[in-house]
């Protein structure tokens, strides 16, 4: 792999440094070239893989912070400076033991002999529950079924948990609000996810899936740790079906790819009579608290969000509210996705902004030229080696208003640099945001949603492609999800719509605003201006 340079021979471009990164580049990103002002996002990247970059930068010897590759995310940014030789590091420590004062000395003489160790809950973690407690039990409780195409062996199936259990202190969480000073994670010695199976080779198997869903689902106490329960059905000698219900307090998006990438490869390898390939050891989940507390405390952090807080309108509560949601995918046509392409090629603007900016627009448009506002959701997981390897919650909901002013181009400009600018306050809590202005800031989300790690199940091929049936309960009047499929260029909008709120007929409204605007962003007219209304 070289270091490509437009100006200069691409085996020659570039210090040693520079080159370094483009390796590294080259190789988290999976692309043959990268140029000094190719960039990291544009190029496919995200935080996720920012972060695999970061640390396999680190151990060949050049540091990168990543913020720094959010506001610079180019090789020549990064590293404009002169020739520098990578200096010798050591792989980062992920194990070394992190000093516990989070907890209070009368808190740590009230745990019982079961739990292992303790830590705050997290804001976002307490604020789920409390949506839950206020509303309906349900809300972030989460149901995931898949069809596999293995052999089932319930031996090896509880082994892999109880593999996985050891390995991720999430699996072994409770969450308590009551008992303590503040609100506690606590960590079992010794928490295995429950398992429960049916036979129905050669019956009808609806009944049974419906049966397993309806177990999933079933409300968890809090106190109590595993917050995740399974089920299979046997299909045949060949396949099963894995249903899993899990509380989102203990389990975001990314990490359920996790759970289940790791739990397959598990299961194969003892349902064959080998043992799993070694773990990597992750970070200490401490340190993400602590991240967390850092923020809350930081000036500067607390500033920033006063200040986008005093610029977003206010958000009109709801006055009836429902855990029913109306629910829309949107495919994007392969013209329009090779049009975003090619306009985030020529704007270097990613797949990401462009989609952003066209949600943003879609609710300018909506409600009448009023500045738009939505909740961006950020991935806050820690910068370190084994970060993206995690289970846990490690997302925020970041509040972005931008004005709709300028011609296109400008106006998707404008969103990128919105976004940068929030990255480094990313860890302020949302729940603190609201608190510190005395209300809602936002009553929609926008999440980019690419989870390569599927990539690696689909292609073992265990997983039955089109059999992924996901129930889930969120709070938000409306949610909007961009879903890039992980092994193709396909691409959708997913929308969801709390039934109190949104009528069928209006959710299918605001999806076709969001079409209509990524159309006139993706004309590539840079003079044409984003339209006040509908």
């Amino acid at each position: 792999m070289a270091i490509q340079d437009d100006t200069t021979d691409p085996t020659s471009a570039g210090t040693t440094r520079q080159a370094t990164l483009a390796r590294v580049w080259a190789d988290v990103l999976g692309v043959n070239r990268v140029g000094l002002d190719d960039d990291f996002f544009v190029l496919g990247g995200d935080s996720i893989m920012a972060i695999r970059a970061i640390v396999e930068a680190e151990t060949r010897g050049v540091s990168v912070n990543l913020a720094d590759l959010f506001e610079r995310p180019t090789i020549r940014q990064l590293a404009p400076d002169a020739d520098e030789a990578p200096h010798a590091v050591e792989t980062p420590r992920s194990t070394q033991p992190v000093t516990q004062d989070l907890v209070s000395p009368d808190d740590a003489a009230k745990l019982p002999p079961t739990v292992e160790r303790a830590y705050p809950a997290t804001h976002l973690q307490q604020g789920l529950i409390f949506e839950a407690m206020l509303h309906d039990e349900s809300l972030y409780h989460d149901v995931i079924s898949r069809r596999i195409t293995l052999p089932f062996d319930e031996g090896a199936m509880r082994r892999a948990l109880e593999a996985l259990s050891d390995r991720h202190e999430a699996l072994r969480t409770s969450i308590n609000v009551t008992d303590y000073s503040m609100a506690l994670q606590l960590v079992g010695r010794s928490a295995v996810p429950p398992l429960r199976t049916t036979e129905a080779r050669g019956r009808d198997a609806a009944e049974f899936l419906r049966a397993d869903v309806a177990y999933a689902s079933e409300p968890f106490e809090l106190e109590h740790a595993p917050l995740l329960r399974v089920a299979v059905t046997v299909l045949s000698e060949h396949s099963f079906q894995l249903t899993y219900g899990f509380h989102h307090a203990i389990m975001d998006g990314w990490s359920e790819n996790v759970f289940i990438t790791e739990l397959m490869s598990r299961y194969a390898a003892f349902r064959l009579g080998t043992r799993p390939a070694p773990a990597d050891p992750l970070p200490d989940m401490v340190r993400f608290i602590e991240r967390e507390c850092e923020a809350v405390e930081s000036p500067a952090s607390r500033e920033y969000w006063l200040a986008r807080a005093a610029d977003v309108p206010a958000v009109a509560e709801p006055t009836a509210r429902s855990t029913d949601r109306h629910r829309l995918s949107v495919p994007i046509p392969p013209d329009m996705r090779e049009r975003i392409t090619a306009f985030g090629a020529d704007t270097r603007v990613p797949t990401k902004s462009i989609l952003l900016a066209a949600h943003l627009a879609a609710r300018h448009a909506q409600y009448g030229g009023a500045l738009p506002v939505t909740g961006l959701v950020s991935n806050g997981r820690l910068e370190e080696a084994g970060g993206d390897r995690m289970i846990g919650l490690f997302l925020n909901i970041l509040p972005l208003a931008v004005p709709v002013v300028g011609d296109t181009v400008q106006f998707v400009r404008q969103v990128l640099q919105a976004e940068r600018d929030a990255f480094w306050h990313r860890r302020f809590p949302y729940a603190e945001m609201t608190r510190l202005s005395g209300r809602p800031l936002v009553d929609t989300t926008f999440n980019y949603v690419h989870f390569r790690m599927e990539r690696q199940l689909r292609s073992s091929g265990w997983l039955q492609g089109g059999s992924l049936e996901i129930y889930d309960k969120i709070s938000f009047p409306l949610v909007v999800d961009a879903v890039q499929d992980p092994d193709s260029d396909e691409l959708r909008l997913d929308f969801s719509a709390d039934t109190a709120v949104w009528a069928p007929d209006q959710l299918r409204t605001i999806a076709a605003l969001h079409s209509e605007m990524l159309e006139r962003i993706c004309r590539r007219q840079s003079s044409e201006p984003i339209p006040d209304a509908r």
